[in-house]
């Protein structure tokens, strides 16, 4: 019993151990929420069946304005384990990612293409 409980500590103290050396950095939250956004603008099926006109789609990516609006508004808090990308507006902080093992995972994706949609419609890109 001994042997088992100290092999489960063992294990855990490496599988933190190689959680803390493998968190990923702000580029790779930024690389993949820009990714993630993108896919979430081109599938209709998150945007509420609302086809997004190809060129909009062409122009964000030509101008990389989503990594520029990331650069402003996007924050990466290091944890021990993990860490977690949030976008700050004023005093609100919504959470957008969390990383562990060199891989990122967008939280949350149906909730930021409804968002961006709305600011396509509101300055009239589309329908």
């Amino acid at each position: 019993m001994f042997r088992l409980l100290l092999s489960l500590v063992v294990v855990l103290a490496v599988m933190v151990s190689v959680a803390m050396h493998t968190k990923p950095g702000r580029e790779e939250h930024v690389r993949e929420v820009t990714a993630c956004v993108m896919e979430c603008l081109g599938d209709t099926a998150l945007t509420a069946g609302i086809d997004i006109p190809r060129r909009v789609l062409t122009a964000l990516e030509e101008d990389s304005l989503v990594p520029k609006m990331l650069e402003h508004m996007f924050v990466v808090e290091d944890h021990v384990v993990c860490s977690m990308g949030k976008v700050v507006i004023g005093e609100n902080e919504y959470p957008l990612s969390a990383g562990c093992f060199n891989k990122v995972y967008v939280l949350a994706k149906e909730e930021m293409a409804e968002k961006i949609l709305y600011r396509l419609r509101e300055r009239r890109l589309v329908d």
